[in-house]
């Protein structure tokens, strides 16, 4: 199709590890429940926007601007 991305290999795996990775710290740290949900959705969002701006990241000003 034109103009759709296809998302690749690792770019799901970026996007799966990190969400698991912020529900496992979320869970060993003992965070309590409202706590636990803002680190994960904080981390999907930002995996999400980053894995999406794939091509963006090639550039020193997308970088900065995340920063």
């Amino acid at each position: 199709m034109i103009g759709r991305k296809q998302s690749t290999i690792l770019e799901l795996v970026i996007f799966w590890g990190l969400s698991i990775c912020a529900v496992a710290a979320s869970e060993v740290s003992g965070l309590n429940q409202l706590w636990q949900d803002g680190v994960v959705y904080t981390v999907i969002v930002f995996a999400a926007i980053g894995t999406a701006l794939r091509p963006a990241w090639a550039r020193k000003s997308f970088w900065t601007s995340l920063a």
